[in-house]
C-alpha cells in the first residue's frame, strides 16, 4: 500500500509552490527591512524600535520605527516614520517619543513626555498622547 504516482505527481508541484510562496514572503520581509536600515544609516539614524503593523487598514502591513541620531549616547529627540512598500507615509520629530499601532488597523497613538520645570530629564510624571488615523481621500495620517 503505498502512494500512487498519479498523487505524487499532484503532491509533489502543490508542495513546490507552497515553498516557494514561503520563501518569497521571507526574502521580500528581509530585503524590504535590509532596505529601510540602509535608509536611516545613510541618514546616521540608528533604529531603536521597529513595530510591522497594518496602520492604514488595507490589510497590509507598514513598518513603524523610531529612530535616534547615530553615536548619541542619551539622545531625548528621536524622529518616527511609517514606511508601506518604500513610501515614507509619516515623519515627524519626537522627544522620547513611543509609537503603537491601534488594534483596529485605521493608525497609530504616540506617547511623549511633558516636559516639567524642576522635573529630571529620566523622570517625567505626565504625557502627552497623541492619535492619527490614515485618511483614505487625502492618502495621509490626520491628527484627531
Amino acid at each position: 500500500m503505498g502512494i500512487s504516482k498519479g498523487l505524487l505527481k499532484t503532491i509533489i508541484p502543490v508542495s513546490a509552490v507552497i515553498v516557494v510562496v514561503v520563501l518569497s514572503v521571507i526574502v521580500s520581509r528581509y530585503w524590504s527591512s535590509n532596505k529601510n536600515e540602509l535608509y536611516f544609516a545613510s541618514n546616521s539614524q540608528v533604529i531603536t524600535e521597529q513595530l510591522t503593523s497594518d496602520v492604514t487598514g488595507d490589510g497590509k502591513p507598514e513598518h513603524l520605527y523610531i529612530t535616534i541620531g547615530k553615536g548619541c549616547a542619551s539622545c531625548h529627540q528621536n524622529w518616527i516614520y511609517v514606511l508601506s512598500e518604500g513610501k515614507r507615509l509619516f515623519e515627524m520629530t519626537g522627544d522620547d517619543a513611543k509609537i503603537f499601532a491601534l488594534p483596529n488597523g485605521t493608525g497609530f497613538i504616540i506617547k511623549q513626555p511633558v516636559r516639567k520645570k524642576n522635573e529630571g530629564m529620566c523622570c517625567p510624571t505626565e504625557f502627552t498622547t497623541d492619535t492619527y488615523l490614515w485618511n483614505d481621500k487625502q492618502e495621509k495620517f490626520v491628527k484627531q
